[in-house]
């Protein structure tokens, strides 16, 4: 098993790269001398781009009220750290949209993560983390669940077989078929890419925020979005281990959220599950079209 596992992560660095407008947009990231001006410049000259966040700016999922026309209102509304998340979320969703294998249900997928992503921005307005990371954190999440599929078929096939047989969680498969998960094989390729260090390490520990000694508090609103999409019915895969939120409030991870500064039982968590409810039925028509 070890060996496969080396040749997944070898294979790993020889998938595509993002586009370029994309690699540019993190390159500006990790540029401190890098103005506003400059990826606005950017997001202008890429038309398609502009609108989808346009569209974004313009949901419920960022608590819009009056109607967003211009790209310049949408950048000053939303500030420009969260339209760089967004270019992110845009490029990672657009990279891996045009495949279907007809095993994985990538809509399913596609609105588990949006869902995820909502969730993730309003826990971080919750507990006032004030993480501008959430949104595409949420939403690309479990990407490695989407390279597996599309890269690694097989190795996928034999996880879901067992996911079928056992009816436990998407990683306990992953362990024993192939030896990692697909918050790793993600991380590895999010770092290949190089995406913000956050970013990655959210996404590498949204199901192990205890392990994540320096970007703690995002990852665990993160595994708790998780939780809660869930919760609220939105699964990535049919066969995956329900969630009851009355025994989770119960487990040691909500009480080690808990004494993470983290107010949580069982009453806050169906709060936010009905709130998130709540929240996709205001956009059930056009959650699945915010990245057309």
């Amino acid at each position: 098993m070890e060996h496969r596992l080396d040749e997944i992560l070898s294979r790993i660095e020889e998938l595509p790269t993002l586009p370029a407008v994309s690699r540019r947009i993190l390159e500006l990231m990790a540029d401190e001398n890098a103005s506003n001006r400059e990826i606005s410049r950017l997001v202008e000259n890429d038309q398609s781009l502009a609108l989808k966040i346009m569209k974004i700016a313009n949901s419920a999922f960022f608590g819009s009220i009056t109607k967003i026309t211009s790209l310049e209102q949408a950048m000053i509304r939303l500030g420009m750290n969260e339209v760089r998340s967004i270019v992110l979320a845009v490029s990672v969703y657009d990279f891996f949209s045009n495949y279907e294998s007809g095993v994985f249900n990538r809509k399913r997928f596609w609105k588990h993560g949006i869902v995820c992503s909502h969730a993730a921005k309003y826990l971080g307005t919750y507990y006032g983390t004030g993480n501008d990371t959430l949104f595409v954190s949420g939403l690309v999440h479990d990407m490695g669940k989407a390279v597996l599929d599309e890269y690694f078929h097989d190795e996928f096939l034999s996880i879901i077989n067992y996911l079928e047989l056992k009816r436990c969680t998407f990683s306990e498969a992953e362990k024993i078929v192939i030896g990692t998960t697909h918050s790793r094989i993600a991380a590895r390729l999010l770092s290949q890419w190089k995406f913000p260090d956050n970013i990655i390490q959210q996404i590498m520990y949204h199901h192990e925020p205890w392990d994540d000694k320096n970007y703690e508090k995002g990852s665990i609103i993160i595994y708790l979005a998780d939780i809660i999409t869930r919760a609220a019915g939105y699964y990535c895969h049919g066969d995956e281990e329900e969630i009851d939120l009355k025994v989770f409030s119960k487990s040691e991870q909500a009480g080690y959220i808990n004494r993470s500064g983290f107010k949580l039982d069982y009453g806050t968590l169906e709060k936010f599950a009905d709130h998130i409810r709540g929240s996709i039925a205001e956009e059930a028509d056009d959650m699945m079209r915010f990245f057309d």
